[in-house]
């Protein structure tokens, strides 16, 4: 089941308000404005550093807070693309999280590289900013650009993460952009490899349905190169 036919900037202009002052902060698409012709949508253009991108942000602990928020923004949206190359260093030194346009099918279509904070516990003031959404309801701003069963879904992604109250894991090798991973192949990798060897899938640096242990292991270095294109 693909997401329905609006117009992806408006729906990517109401994550911003999604949750609290942490939830959903540095959301950039599609700020929606009043135009000459009438009601429009713009994306704003983020000046950045180009060369940084979420593989070497999360090298910078001082980062990582930040990063964070970005993950549980996706989780409860249901972010079906957050790739490397869509967090950016801005030149206030905030990371944005850009290109937010496919969120908030009712179906699991998570797709995201931020898997390093899996199994941690959520810092308790994006845990109050997830139970403030997942007490209902869905925002104005975000209820007006989605439907719902969608304003549904995105309220049981909210309450079922603030039940488990930790990240969680992608325990089928499935949950990064791209297409789907061989979950044979990836449990051949050894542990610390795995996340290279799955983003090496993701960009498409290898055929990793076909490829083994020592082919991944040789390819994923090609992963950050790649990514920050």
């Amino acid at each position: 089941m693909g997401f329905p036919e609006r117009p992806l900037p408006p729906r990517a202009g109401g994550l911003v308000p999604v949750g609290g002052p942490r939830l959903g902060a540095g959301a950039a698409d599609g700020a929606r404005e009043e135009a000459p012709y009438g009601e429009g949508s713009v994306q704003l253009f983020i000046q950045a550093d180009f060369e940084q991108h979420y593989f070497t942000l999360r090298e910078d602990e001082r980062h990582h807070d930040r990063l964070r928020h970005i993950c549980a923004f996706d989780l409860v949206a249901n972010n079906a693309d957050r790739k490397s190359g869509h967090c950016l260093l801005g030149e206030d030194g905030r990371i944005y999280a850009i290109d937010n346009g496919l969120c908030f099918h009712v179906e699991p279509k998570l797709r995201t590289v931020i898997w390093e904070f899996a199994d941690e516990p959520l810092p308790p003031p994006l845990l109050e900013d997830l139970r403030r959404l997942a007490a209902g309801p869905v925002p104005p701003a975000v209820a007006e650009l989605i439907d719902a069963d969608e304003g549904r879904a995105l309220l049981k992604r909210a309450r079922a993460l603030v039940k488990i109250g930790r990240f969680p894991t992608d325990t089928v090798g499935r949950g990064y952009p791209g297409p789907s991973c061989s979950v044979r192949a990836v449990r051949a990798v050894p542990a610390r490899d795995r996340h290279a060897a799955l983003r090496a899938r993701a960009g498409g640096v290898v055929g990793f349905d076909d490829a083994d242990a020592a082919t991944v292991r040789r390819t994923a270095p090609l992963v950050l190169a790649r990514e920050a294109r």
